[in-house]
């Protein structure tokens, strides 16, 4: 009975937890956070791209 009992206890934290996170994503602040950070992973990457490019090109020249 004891197990059953942490096992419970376990289900409904992970369910407060699964909540809160889910309350968080919903926040304006960090949907816009994560809006900005995946413009900037973009920028990123396309400035990694064209510094490849760049240099493939001088290696062949």
């Amino acid at each position: 009975m004891e197990h059953y009992g942490k096992y419970e206890a376990m289900k409904q934290s992970e369910a407060k937890i699964e909540e809160l996170r889910s309350e968080i994503d919903n926040l304006p602040v960090v949907r816009e956070f994560r809006r900005a950070q995946s413009d900037a992973n973009d920028l990123l990457q396309s400035i990694t791209d064209s510094i490849l490019v760049q240099l493939k090109e001088d290696f062949e020249d």
